[in-house]
C-alpha cells in the first residue's frame, strides 16, 4: 500500500485510546508472528479473554 493512502491513525486518536492500544497483558507471551494460523488464533483467544474480563453480559 502506498504511504500516501494510509491514515496516520495514532495521530488521530485520543491520548486515552493510545493508552489502551499500548496496554499489554502482562502474562501473555509474545505474538507468534511466524506461528501457524491455529497458534495465532489461540493467542488471539487468550488476548480477548483479558480484554473481555468483567465485561457486561448481553441480555438474551
Amino acid at each position: 500500500m502506498k504511504p500516501e493512502n494510509k491514515l496516520p491513525v495514532l495521530d488521530l486518536i485520543s491520548a486515552e485510546m493510545k493508552t489502551v492500544v499500548n496496554t499489554l497483558q502482562p502474562d501473555l507471551p509474545s505474538w507468534p508472528a511466524t506461528g501457524t494460523i491455529a497458534e495465532q488464533r489461540q493467542y488471539y483467544t487468550l488476548e480477548r479473554r483479558f480484554w473481555n474480563a468483567g465485561a457486561p453480559e448481553m441480555a438474551t
